[in-house]
């Protein structure tokens, strides 16, 4: 059998060409591979830079924002009073306004206060 496959030399050739083909695959794989790593390595560096910047930048903007709640804190503290104020007058209010909603409410509320009203339809 061995003479065979030696003595057909298209066996040979082809046997030749898809061992190269299989070798060409593998090296191929083979660099593919490093290129791979060396990419994934690369994205790690720099997401570990990213993540050194970011706190870097969580440290100056968390400085700052402390700061700024420091500054807003009596702000904060006057609005609350001054909403407690207003909802206090509004209670106090004999009674609340509502907008009259047709001819027949507009003309009963002039005419309370002592307009003469007339309604043109």
């Amino acid at each position: 059998m061995w003479k065979w496959i030696t003595g057909n030399r298209l066996i040979v050739v082809v046997s030749a060409v898809l061992f190269l083909i299989a070798l060409a695959s593998a090296a191929d794989s083979y660099r593919t591979r490093k290129l791979l790593r060396a990419a994934q390595t690369n994205l790690e560096e720099t997401q570990k830079a990213k993540e050194k910047e970011l706190e870097a930048e969580r440290v100056v903007w968390g400085g700052r924002l402390l700061e700024a709640d420091r500054k807003l804190a009596p702000v904060l503290k006057e609005r609350d009073g001054l909403r407690v104020k207003l909802a206090r007058l509004e209670a106090q209010a004999a009674v609340p306004f509502s907008p009259p909603t047709s001819d027949s409410d507009r003309e009963a509320r002039w005419t309370a206060l002592g307009y003469k009203v007339r309604v043109l339809r």
